[in-house]
């Protein structure tokens, strides 16, 4: 007997892998988009119609089809941007251009899903016994969550583009053991006073260190050799006191 369920195995094995390893934000806003789908699937307006027949009409049936169908693309289109590169298929967009993508698809799917709630509930006032179910509200909340953390993402991406472009690395440099210069100049200058003190110790203290004379010169007074002055004498010259005419004196 042939199982038909073993090719599968692998594949649903791959996907819960893949949604294991994505990030909170990536899991939610993925989970948002599935909400999204289902709701389509579920009962969007109940109840007795006229005439008294009971009505059960889903997010693809009533006036709301085209929009419910659109709804359920859009967050389709969400889910296959995200996981089918994960998965090995086609990439239809480029990595930077992905969260915009999402933010756009989840804003209309949002925005759609608002129209169709405005005319169900427009109908339900104009029939009392027609009700809004809880499908509606499945894909508006789903659709919400996508929309905001696909914004969450956009705003993260715009965030580290700036931030790559401003950013600038270093060349890694090869850390050495390099002392500070004040510090080597701290050391010389403690090994030369414990050098000095210790030479000081060795001395003797009552030999008393030899005083060097200065001799200061005031620059007022000349350094020139005075000569002293000599009478000039005659040679056989009589002395004064010898002479006749001062004998008598």
């Amino acid at each position: 007997m042939h199982d038909d369920s073993v090719p599968y195995q692998p594949m649903f094995s791959t996907l819960r892998r893949i949604i294991t390893e994505l990030d909170l934000e990536e899991k939610i806003l993925n989970a948002g988009a599935f909400l999204g789908m289902i709701g389509v699937l579920f009962p969007w307006m109940g109840g007795q119609w006229l005439g008294g027949a009971s009505v059960m009409h889903t997010g693809f049936g009533f006036y709301t089809s085209f929009l419910g169908l659109a709804v359920f693309l859009l967050n389709g289109f969400i889910l296959f941007v995200t996981l089918s590169p994960l998965m090995g298929g086609p990439a239809i967009l480029r990595r930077e251009q992905c969260n915009i993508a999402r933010l756009l698809a989840g804003g209309q799917s949002l925005v759609l899903t608002i129209a169709a709630l405005s005319v169900l509930t427009r109908v339900a006032f104009e029939f009392s016994r027609v009700e809004i179910r809880f499908g509606i509200y499945m894909s508006m909340i789903g659709s919400l969550t996508a929309s905001l953390y696909a914004f969450l993402k956009f705003q993260e991406e715009q965030r580290r583009t700036v931030q790559s472009f401003f950013h600038h690395d270093e060349p890694v440099t090869e850390k050495r053991n390099i002392v500070p210069v004040t510090e080597v100049t701290y050391r010389e200058r403690r090994a030369v006073i414990e050098r000095i003190k210790t030479d000081a110790v060795r001395s003797d203290p009552a030999e008393p260190l030899p005083i060097k004379e200065e001799v200061h010169v005031s620059p007022s007074i000349s350094t020139v050799p005075v000569i002293p002055h000599e009478t000039p004498t005659i040679p056989n010259a009589p002395k004064v006191e010898e002479h006749p005419i001062f004998r008598g004196l």
